[in-house]
């Protein structure tokens, strides 16, 4: 989450006959360009919605850090929130409480990183990501916050190369971390039974599947997405549990495109919001997002505007849904270029119960290449969205913590830049 990731393979999702398939040929950077309608997907081009903004508000960095990223954000309550990340090659923890980020010490183990953070109370947090188990292979991480420390927490031996990439608690006695392990990649979830983790049997589609994110609306239901391979390339990879074991569900079908899904959000039961990207074979460095909603008996493509310019090139990292009318997903958006992606911003797009929309972001000035990789609303008029931006200068590319607010009165998101404020705990993190 939070950098920009290109997907080596391609797939078409099998479909049902009589679904709306969507279909990007090998003419994908003109149809980008134009905006592509197809089936019950349409990626249409216009001018960003009279929505309200987000703005930039102040969070640390670590003295003597070049690179600082925030991958993941939760909310407990409108007052307090947790981030977590990674800080010149190790794990990060911060705080905001009082309107005001501080770097929170935490287990800041060499080689690691903290990819989500779910807290189901403002005394409880678990943390999930990997660390260097070995000379060539990696081990799962997970972290808790007790409301006074962070702590590093027992997990299984999986004795082969694993890492999470998502966590959801519904309780603090009971969470799911979704990842993946192995060579070939192999799905793995993990669950939090309030005493100690333990590796839960999850589906393996093909031969090469992951999981990236996991939502939990209730303590017997989780939906997870992610990706796997199959006959013509990548695809979205979709999975349920319903309190017993994990099943693969049915996504919408696309084809002729790299599909990596990235994010979940189930405010309800019967209601999920899903979010990644997908590429066309024409234009694998082109990427443009999926949208997809459940509505508690199928999944079905949704449209999404296209931000203004030439060339455009967008993606979702994440999604929140603070309700079944309100959910925010969040990214990064640019101009398509031979290689890669350039003039990459912060992107935020709003779902009000009917339809998507640009909502406008914040990105500090003079930056490089900036973007979001998180976001947790603890209500619909309160959201938090965490990533972070580069700054370009002769010595070399610095990168820095990014957090946006988004105030609802004020009607804004407000940036919270990482270089407006010192923190006397700033470096603490890294001590270890």
């Amino acid at each position: 989450m939070g950098t920009l990731t290109r997907f080596p393979s391609t797939r078409s999702i099998g479909a049902r006959e009589g679904d709306p398939i969507l279909r990007l040929g090998d003419a994908f950077t003109v149809a980008v360009a134009s905006g592509i309608v197809a089936g019950a997907l349409a990626v249409s081009a216009g001018p960003a919605a009279a929505e309200p903004a987000w703005s930039i508000t102040p969070t640390p960095n670590p003295v003597g850090a070049s690179k600082t990223t925030w991958n993941g954000v939760s909310c407990p309550s409108t007052s307090s929130c947790f981030a977590v990340g990674r800080a010149n090659g190790k794990s990060i923890a911060a705080r905001r409480q009082a309107g005001v980020w501080n770097i929170v010490f935490s287990p800041a183990i060499v080689q690691s990183v903290l990819n989500d953070i779910a807290c189901p109370t403002t005394t409880s947090c678990f943390a999930v990501g990997s660390r260097r188990g070995g000379p060539n292979f990696t081990e799962v991480l997970v972290e808790h916050w007790n409301g006074r420390t962070w702590t590093k927490m027992r997990v299984p031996d999986l004795f082969v190369d694993a890492e999470l990439f998502g966590v959801s608690c519904p309780s603090r006695t009971n969470c799911f971390a979704v990842g993946r392990r192995g060579y070939p990649t192999r799905t793995l979830v993990e669950r939090w039974n309030g005493k100690k983790w333990l590796v839960v049997p999850s589906k393996n589609p093909s031969s090469d599947s992951a999981l990236s994110a996991v939502s939990c609306p209730s303590t017997n239901r989780c939906y997870a997405v992610g990706s796997k391979d199959g006959r013509y390339g990548r695809g979205a990879l979709f999975q349920r549990w319903d309190g017993g074991a994990w099943s693969v569900m049915k996504g919408a079908p696309v084809e002729n495109a790299y599909l990596n899904m990235t994010g979940v959000s189930c405010p309800s039961l019967g209601r999920c919001v899903a979010v990644g990207s997908m590429n066309g074979p024409g234009a694998p460095q082109s990427p443009v997002p999926i949208v997809q909603h459940w509505n508690g008996s199928r999944w079905s493509n949704v449209s999404n505007p296209t931000p203004p310019g030439e060339r455009p090139a967008w993606s979702f990292s994440d999604v929140t849904c603070p309700s079944t009318n309100s959910c925010f997903a969040v990214g990064w958006s640019g101009r398509a270029d031979l290689y890669s992606p350039v003039d990459v911003k912060t992107l935020v797009e709003h779902w009000d119960g009917t339809s998507w929309s640009i909502t406008e972001s914040s990105t500090p000035d003079a930056s490089g290449d900036a973007w979001l990789s998180d976001v947790s609303c603890p209500s619909t008029s309160n959201c938090h969205a965490v990533g972070a931006f580069q700054i370009n200068a002769q010595g070399g590319t610095t990168t820095r913590s990014l957090a946006e607010v988004y105030d609802e009165l004020r009607y804004r998101w407000a940036v919270e830049d990482s270089n407006l404020r010192p923190h006397p705990c700033e470096g603490c993190a890294l001590a270890v």
